[in-house]
């Protein structure tokens, strides 16, 4: 079995990415608590890497809602 390559903060693409989620939903689940955008800005400045998933992570949430949109036009 192959290991993930890991970069330089010993995280995979993946963990970033899920990191990104996780910090996003709690964001959206509490968007009157300021210490969620606080962390969200701290990860983004610890690492190039955090705001690349951060943009994956937006063109996947515009994707889906593209997606979605069509399916709900199709059913009309």
């Amino acid at each position: 079995m192959e290991t993930p390559v890991r970069n330089h903060d010993n995280l995979t693409d993946t963990e970033i990415f899920a990191r990104a989620v996780d910090l996003l939903l709690k964001i959206t689940d509490e968007p009157d608590e300021p210490a969620h955008a606080r962390n969200l800005a701290a990860w983004l400045d610890a690492s190039p890497r955090h705001r690349a998933a951060l943009v994956e992570l937006d063109m996947l949430w515009e994707a889906t809602g593209e997606v979605l949109s069509s399916v709900r036009n199709a059913r009309e």
